[in-house]
C-alpha cells in the first residue's frame, strides 16, 4: 500500500514511503550475466542522491554521479554505507537479491538541506534545495575492472526529503528481483520487477 508524503514534518517520528520500482543498472546486469559480479561475496554500498538528479543508463559507475551524492556532513560519509545480510532466493525463473535495513543517524545538524527559511520556517514547496535527498543509488564496490564501482541501480523518490538533527533515516526492504527466461527460450535476457523501498525518516 503506498502512502504518499509530499513534504515530511518535523513533528512525525516515524514517516514510511514505500516506492514500487527501481531503474536497474545495464551495466550491472551485463557483468551480472557475465559472471563478473560475485552477489554473495563483493561489498555493496548505498547511497542518497540529490537534487535533480535523476539516473540513466548513460552512467555506469559510482564515480560517473559522484557529484550528485548529498554532501558529506552530521553522519553522512561520501560513499555511503556498506549494506550487509545479503540473500539469494530463486522461484523458477525470478531471482531476488536483497539487503539488511541501512541507516544513517544525523549529528550536529541535518542530512540533506533543511525544509524552511531559517528565518520564517517557512516550507519551499516549489524548490528543490540542492542538497536535499532526492533518491537512493546502489554501487558494487569492489569490481575495478572492468567498470570501477559499477551502478547496480537507483531510486529517484516523489519528492524530496531531509532528516533532521537527532533522527534516524533508513532505508528498508533493500533489494532487486530479476527474472530469467526459461532454458528452452531462444534469448537470454535478464528483465528487472520492480522490487520495492521503505523509507524512515
Amino acid at each position: 500500500m503506498s502512502r504518499e508524503i509530499p513534504f515530511p514534518g518535523f513533528d512525525d517520528p516515524f514517516i514510511n514511503i514505500y516506492s514500487t520500482s527501481i531503474n536497474i543498472s545495464s551495466t550491472f546486469k551485463y557483468l551480472l550475466a557475465s559472471g563478473i559480479i560475485d552477489i554473495l561475496n563483493d561489498e555493496f554500498k548505498i547511497i542518497l542522491t540529490k537534487g535533480a538528479f535523476e539516473y540513466s543508463n548513460q552512467y555506469s559507475s559510482y564515480d560517473d554521479i559522484a557529484l550528485n551524492e548529498i554532501t558529506a556532513e552530521n553522519g553522512y560519509v561520501t560513499g555511503g554505507n556498506v549494506l550487509t545480510g545479503v540473500a539469494v532466493t530463486t522461484v523458477d525463473t525470478v531471482t531476488t537479491i536483497s539487503w539488511a535495513s541501512s541507516s544513517w543517524i544525523a549529528l550536529g545538524g541535518s542530512i540533506g538541506s533543511p525544509l524552511f527559511r531559517s528565518s520564517k520556517l517557512e516550507y519551499l514547496p516549489e524548490v528543490v534545495p540542492p542538497n536535499a535527498i532526492t533518491g537512493v543509488l546502489i554501487y558494487d564496490n569492489s569490481l575495478t575492472l572492468p567498470t570501477n564501482n559499477p551502478i547496480v541501480g537507483a531510486k529517484k523518490f516523489s519528492s524530496w526529503q531531509v532528516q533532521n538533527d537527532g533522527g534516524q533515516y533508513t532505508v528498508s526492504n533493500i533489494g532487486i528481483t530479476l527474472e530469467s527466461p526459461l532454458h528452452d527460450e531462444p534469448t537470454r535476457t535478464i528483465r528487472e520487477i520492480p522490487p520495492s523501498f521503505e523509507i524512515v525518516l
